[in-house]
């Protein structure tokens, strides 16, 4: 039997690929995606207030998750030994990864503050029910397999969207430089010691399954977790701006 060490560092399998190619094509396809792609100022500030809850809150959701791996339960099914050497690694690259994302958080600020939206007064507003339910899935410390599946999944949203932005040229001018930046460090993702966010989580993940994750259960925890932020996404066509 594999210990949580050499899980983690095992070959990922190719067919991940075909979930963040999945994933862009329900992205780049949905209503919100194509407005903002136009370079409806409009559009991308609705986006900016509606799944800000999310933003503001990724980073202490990851440190959250660290903290989760210290558990008896967890203890009890890999040992200490197994389990500490994993939890030292884990726990530098998920300080590393929170600390991007809140250099992330204020690059959305940036692009907030670009389409003349002002934190935080413009931004004190009731979480919306789809953002909120976002935010539950990807929240949960039930599974620490889930979990970290779920970190990948929000790497493969911001990527998506991203990188299907930054292709217009009318999203480029409604942005300009400033305003583009948060997308831009998504199309050229951080890394730590030579690995993505996305690549990161998903080693986790699969150290923390039983076995050998499927690519139907990887598939589904990100779909169910893209789904829940298209919905988001869609809900926040409809806020008003201030």
């Amino acid at each position: 039997m594999l210990s949580l060490k050499e899980k983690f560092e095992a070959p990922l399998p190719k067919w991940l690929h075909d979930i963040e190619i999945e994933a862009y094509s329900k992205i780049s396809t949905a209503p919100f995606a194509l407005e903002c792609y136009g370079g409806d100022a409009i559009a991308v500030a609705k986006q900016m207030l509606g799944l800000w809850p999310f933003v503001d809150k990724f980073p202490e959701m990851i440190v959250s998750g660290c903290r989760s791996l210290v558990s008896l339960k967890l203890l009890w099914r890999f040992g200490v030994s197994d389990l500490y050497t994993l939890y030292q690694k884990s726990s530098k690259i998920l300080r590393s990864i929170s600390s991007d994302e809140e250099e992330h958080r204020k690059l959305w600020l940036d692009t907030s503050d670009t389409l003349g939206l002002k934190y935080p007064t413009d931004f004190y507003r009731e979480t919306l029910p789809e953002t909120r339910d976002w935010i539950d899935a990807v929240n949960q410390r039930t599974d620490s397999y889930r979990m970290f599946a779920g970190f990948t999944a929000i790497e493969i949203i911001a990527e998506a969207i991203s990188k299907y932005l930054l292709i217009s040229d009318a999203f480029n001018k409604t942005l300009g430089k400033r305003g583009s930046r948060w997308f831009k460090a998504h199309v050229h993702p951080d890394d730590y010691a030579g690995a993505t966010h996305e690549e990161l989580a998903w080693r986790l993940a699969f150290a923390f399954y039983p076995a050998t994750p499927s690519k139907e259960s990887c598939n589904g925890i990100v779909q169910d977790i893209v789904d829940l932020f298209l919905k988001a996404a869609d809900a926040s066509r409809y806020i008003k701006l201030p």
